[in-house]
């Protein structure tokens, strides 16, 4: 008995650890090499389209919105400057096909979390020059598969599944050198916060934590942030309990 509590032990360990997931593929390499992006070498647009799999798949699951990965691939990009604001159509093009989606519904997430499967969003990214000819092609996945009251929340899934797809994409495209927090402004106060931004708060009690601002008020300040198991949560941070307050990124 003994053994089998420590078997089952280690199964909900193992999936626990591996419950967020996220990664690059390629089957092979363009002659011409990888395509590397940067501030001197930006894309001009972006197109995000479904393959026929994930028109199919998109029928059944509704959560998923193709105009929010969009937008947060887009953002990931303008934060690194890694495209030209003005969508200039002589830079290459940045093109995202979506082949398979997976979302788990509310409840099932909530009651069941990883025992009801993962959600997971895979693509195939291309650049394509001036001309549409491809010069470079991969693949990235984002998988989700937490669950309870907090990282059960449609909100937190989608929200990390959208993020942590754009952020591979930016690394891939990069070789894992983009600044994704250039806009770092130490010793900031509260008052200098706006919604959107991306912060390193060091409390006194000597812990930190990467926050998104939500709200700012008067000596007071309102963020989501992570935890150490995944799941995204909201409180509110009083200027008493920080020692400082570090902007990574600015909201656009």
């Amino acid at each position: 008995m003994a053994d089998k509590k420590f078997f089952l032990g280690l199964l909900v360990l193992t999936f626990m650890i591996t419950g967020c997931a996220s990664g690059v593929s390629r089957t092979q390499i363009s002659p011409k090499g990888k395509f590397e992006c940067s501030s001197n070498n930006p894309v001009g647009n972006i197109e995000l389209t479904l393959t026929a799999e994930g028109k199919a798949d998109l029928s059944e699951n509704l959560k998923f919105n193709p105009d929010e990965l969009k937008a947060h691939i887009q953002r990931a990009l303008s934060a690194s400057s890694l495209i030209d604001p003005s969508g200039n159509a002589d830079l290459p093009t940045l093109l995202v096909e979506i082949k398979d989606i997976r979302v788990r519904s509310n409840f099932s997430a909530v009651m069941w979390g990883f025992m009801a499967g993962n959600d997971h969003i895979i693509g195939d990214i291309a650049i394509k020059d001036k001309e549409g000819t491809e010069v470079d092609r991969f693949e990235v996945s984002a998988s989700y598969a937490l669950g309870g009251f907090a990282g059960g929340q449609d909100s937190a899934r989608m929200s990390w599944l959208y993020e942590t797809f754009s952020q591979e994409i930016i690394k891939e495209l990069t070789n894992g050198n983009a600044m994704l927090n250039q806009a770092v402004v130490s010793n900031v106060k509260i008052e200098e916060l706006k919604q959107g931004d991306v912060v390193l708060v060091e409390f006194r009690d000597g812990n930190e934590r990467e926050i998104e601002v939500a709200y700012v008020g008067r000596g007071s300040f309102n963020g989501g942030f992570r935890s150490s198991s995944g799941a995204v949560s909201s409180r509110t941070f009083g200027e008493n309990d920080i020692e400082k307050i570090t902007i990574l990124r600015r909201a656009k």
